[in-house]
């Protein structure tokens, strides 16, 4: 997607907002979705209590 980016940006096809969300807002807003999802499917692991021994 970089070299889309950059050959759009270059040929001045790139100057609406639109891109701005698709190569921006959008890449950090699924990552965050992702990191969600798993932690949902993988919860961590509850601690066990600690043991006292005498």
């Amino acid at each position: 997607h970089v070299q889309a980016f950059g050959w759009a940006y270059v040929n001045n096809l790139h100057n609406t907002w639109e891109q701005l969300y698709v190569y921006w807002i959008c890449p950090f807003v699924g990552a965050i979705l992702a990191a969600w999802t798993f932690r949902a499917v993988f919860p961590p692991p509850v601690p066990k209590p600690k043991t006292k021994k005498a």
